[in-house]
């Protein structure tokens, strides 16, 4: 999809957004508009090239750049938001981005409304793997700020799709399986998807919170863990996940993965049995051009004259 006749390549935008002719506010505009986070590789040029192309353009090709920081707010219908943020490559936010969301989570977030957070690293396996904690500024914000709403996590990052569900979302009792006092008075988001609930029960949901016990542990930081990864340019093993089971002291259960265990262990297999049968062209390659770098290194000297030195 190629970008509008009016917009030039070289163009820099000074002023977000850069509306096509007659289109008075963003609202208005109904075409395709594009939001991104940059990953652990936009910042080895030290986020260069995202701002470039990301930030300080407003269209690629016929997607609408609105986005002038490397995060940003999507406020979404029926209560519903996204958060994308800027991990850089320490796996949390800094103090700017803190008091961006924060401001947004206390002031404009309805109570029963629903937070989806994207970031591009999955802590939760990472942090599990390397035995380390990582991402105090996210949890803070999740935990003060927003306070129940953030229901679901995306990540990339690791080349495969797992999905993790929290046991115990809130309390010991299934809320979503409470029967309302009236439909009418469901939120949005709760109708949307009805498994969301939240401690203590807002009126909205029909469920008075002296009917419904309280919470047999410490409440998950999200109800959903998701990794989506799979356009990487190889395949990462799922099988080295597969005990993951607690996260921030709340227990998850594994709802989804591809490729599976089984799988995951056959292709390891392969990995170290198959390569060199399936890639014999890239030893051949690989040795040849090895032998040109090294045979720079050798003394330039006459086989006479090693021969008078045996």
């Amino acid at each position: 999809m190629p970008s509008p006749p009016f917009y030039e390549r070289e163009h820099i935008a000074v002023k977000k957004p850069e509306l096509p002719p007659k289109v008075r506010s963003l609202e208005e505009y109904d075409g395709p508009r594009c939001f991104a986070i940059p990953g652990n590789h936009d910042w080895f040029d030290g986020l260069d090239i995202f701002m470039k192309y990301i930030c300080h353009k407003s269209w690629l090709g016929g997607w609408m750049l609105p986005q002038e920081q490397s995060y940003f707010a999507l406020k979404l219908p029926q209560g519903w938001w996204i958060f994308g943020l800027d991990q850089s490559l320490l796996m949390d936010i800094d103090i700017f981005q803190f008091k961006y969301f924060s401001n947004i989570a206390d002031n404009e977030v309805e109570d029963d409304g629903v937070v989806i957070l994207v970031t591009h690293e999955p802590n939760w396996l990472l942090d599990w793997y390397w035995d380390r904690s990582t991402g105090k500024n996210v949890t803070y914000l999740i935990q003060q700020h927003l306070r129940g709403r953030c229901k679901v996590r995306f990540a990339g990052d690791l080349h495969f799709y797992y999905r993790h569900s929290a046991r115990n979302p809130s309390t010991t009792q299934d809320l979503s399986r409470s029967q309302p006092s009236s439909p009418s008075k469901l939120s949005p988001s709760v109708s949307a998807w009805p498994s969301f609930t939240r401690w203590p029960p807002s009126s909205s949901t029909g469920v008075s919170p002296s009917s419904s016990r309280r919470p047999s542990g410490p409440l998950p930081l999200y109800e959903q863990l998701v990794v989506n990864g799979g356009g990487g340019a190889f395949m990462h093993p799922t099988h080295v996940f597969e005990s993951f089971g607690s996260f921030s002291d709340c227990p998850y259960e594994m709802k989804a993965m591809y490729p599976s265990v089984h799988v995951s262990q056959a292709i390891g297999v392969l990995n170290i049995l198959k390569f060199r049968e399936k890639n014999w062209r890239f030893d051949i390659v690989g040795g040849f051009g090895y032998y040109l770098v090294v045979f720079s290194l050798f003394p330039q000297v006459r086989l006479s004259s090693l021969c008078s030195l045996l």
